[in-house]
């Protein structure tokens, strides 16, 4: 089992990435901006899916949440 990171995973390529590394026995810490407001149905979906995923509220353009 791998740690893995995905940025951008509220849609696209970024949520499919997680479910799919989830399904590989991963653990995946899923991140995306504003999971508790816009994006709380990613989030949701993200974690109903697997217990190997771990939402985490992260803007990759601030130093300051990295």
């Amino acid at each position: 089992m791998k740690n893995i990171i995905i940025t951008g995973s509220s849609n696209g390529f970024g949520l499919k990435a997680a479910k799919d590394f989830a399904d590989k026995g991963n653990k995946v810490f899923a991140t995306m901006r504003n999971p508790n407001g816009k994006n709380a149905n990613a989030k949701a979906e993200l974690e109903n899916y697997s217990a190997n995923i771990k939402v985490v509220d992260m803007d990759v353009t601030s130093d300051a949440s990295v």
